[in-house]
């Protein structure tokens, strides 16, 4: 997916966090190991009637962010224990709450929804719904 033009005016370089899969050690959850990439993406202010339905209903008075990207993005898989991806934009942790793929499209690419995490360290995850 590398079909999106880059123009410097309305790209920029984000950070993206990726947790591979964790896993219960003798009965203590452990997260798993972190990586991080740099992309390449529009990140654009969301929190639009139709971002914000796609944003679990405790989350809706944090900061929320619209991605658009050629570059892959995930969102939390609770079967796999996957968390979802977090990104890294203007100083500030966003995690990934929604992923819609338009890659079959004349314009392949992604649009992510993302809500900013709050800075006490509560998980996005952990919040109360």
């Amino acid at each position: 997916m590398s079909s999106i033009r880059r123009s410097s005016r309305f790209f920029t370089t984000i950070t993206r966090y990726r947790r591979v899969a964790g896993s219960y050690v003798e009965g203590v959850w452990v997260d798993g190991a972190r990586s991080s990439s740099s992309n390449t993406a529009s990140v654009q202010p969301g929190g639009g009637p139709q971002d914000l339905a796609r944003v679990p209903e405790g989350l809706r008075t944090r900061d929320v962010v619209k991605i658009f990207t050629d570059d892959d993005l995930r969102t939390a898989d609770e079967t796999q224990s996957l968390p979802a991806d977090r990104i890294l934009y203007l100083d500030e942790e966003y995690e990934v709450v929604a992923v819609d793929d338009f890659t079959m499209t004349q314009m392949p690419h992604l649009e992510a929804i993302a809500v900013r995490v709050d800075r006490s360290g509560v998980d996005v995850a952990e919040s109360p719904a």
